[in-house]
């Protein structure tokens, strides 16, 4: 059975879930702003280990008797 012509391709989105979009981005955002550099939760190692990543284009080894900057992020290679 085709589809009239008059109806539209795709759905409206709710508005409740236009406002949780931006009720999400907004906090956020604040959250970014107030948060200084450095004091995130563990912010202090992903740098170390992004460095690592950037210079050596390798994924740092772990060794346990030699712990190095990055800790556990280093156990944790990324998604790409």
């Amino acid at each position: 059975m085709p589809m009239s012509s008059n109806r539209s391709s795709f759905l409206p989105l709710p508005r409740s879930a236009i406002f949780i979009a931006l009720l999400f981005t907004f906090l956020a955002t604040v959250y970014s702003i107030v948060t200084p550099i450095f004091e995130s939760p563990d912010e202090l190692w992903h740098y170390p280990f992004v460095w690592h990543l950037a210079q050596t284009a390798e994924l740092p080894v772990q060794d346990p008797a030699n712990p190095q900057l990055w800790q556990q992020e280093g156990s944790q290679p990324p998604l790409y």
